[in-house]
């Protein structure tokens, strides 16, 4: 009987009950599945190409039919995306290639992952796989700036784990901006490269608000883990000096402000 990956990935009732599943392998099994896996991934590629339609909009169409079957196509395409997300999960358990996995990797993958909370699913298997495939397949992520926008989460956990140096990447690090001071995430080691990063910073509304959400979590932040606040504060100075673009530096502002920085 031929073995119809994508069917059974569709069939898996989550994210983490297939990860069970291939670590259940036997290893005729696994070899049997790997098999199909090698020749089934430029099919899996062309399979999984974006496209979206936006849930939140639906309620704004007056027509009930209409609605009725936009919030159907929906639910088809997060099907779809919801699989190739899991396919990624496939094809790191079955031994592909970094290059093999970017090829494979659209970024529409990487946020149904999220959605399922199945991003740390995906860093635990890509661990066992080595520090080297790891890093080689973190570079071929980056490289694509959609892609590294999408897995972002997964990044920076990888970062983190195997104690990787933060990229300086701005689709990466805008993404993680959006981040509070949070321990056990080496923070410092991400703020610091995304001030170093043009492009990076992005200015959020709410500035009162925003500036006390900051400081709450720096405060619970330097509990356990203190901060260099000489470091942080050149390194926020460095984004004001080398010119970025008035919202950036707005946000710098309120970045020092809400870190208790003195910059006299």
């Amino acid at each position: 009987m031929t073995i119809n990956i994508p069917q059974i990935v569709v069939k898996a009732g989550n994210a983490e009950a297939l990860v069970a599943q291939l670590r259940s392998l036997t290893d005729e099994e696994r070899a049997e599945w790997t098999s199909v896996m090698r020749k089934s991934l430029p099919v899996w590629r062309k399979a999984v190409q974006w496209w979206t339609l936006d849930r939140d909009e639906i309620p704004k169409i007056s027509d009930p039919t209409r609605r009725k079957l936009l919030n159907q196509a929906v639910d088809a395409f997060d099907r779809h995306h919801r699989t190739s997300g899991r396919l990624l999960l496939v094809a790191v358990a079955l031994g592909a290639t970094p290059a093999q996995l970017v090829k494979l990797a659209p970024r529409e993958g990487f946020t149904m992952l999220e959605r399922e909370e199945a991003t740390e699913h995906l860093a635990d298997l890509m661990i066992e796989r080595g520090t080297e495939w790891v890093e080689e397949t973190m570079a071929g992520l980056l490289a694509q700036s959609s892609v590294a926008e999408a897995a972002s989460s997964l990044i920076s956990r990888l970062v983190v784990r195997l104690d990787l140096p933060v990229p300086h990447v701005a689709a990466h690090l805008g993404v993680w901006f959006g981040t509070m001071p949070a321990p056990g995430t080496r923070w410092q080691d991400h703020f610091l490269a995304a001030c170093a990063t043009p492009d990076t910073f992005w200015n959020r509304p709410e500035r009162d608000k925003h500036i006390a959400k900051i400081r709450e979590a720096a405060t619970e932040l330097r509990r356990t883990e203190p901060t260099d606040d000489d470091a942080l504060l050149g390194a926020l100075l460095s984004v004001i000096e080398r010119g970025e673009r008035p919202g950036p530096q707005r946000e710098a502002l309120a970045w020092i402000e809400g870190l208790d920085l003195d910059p006299t």
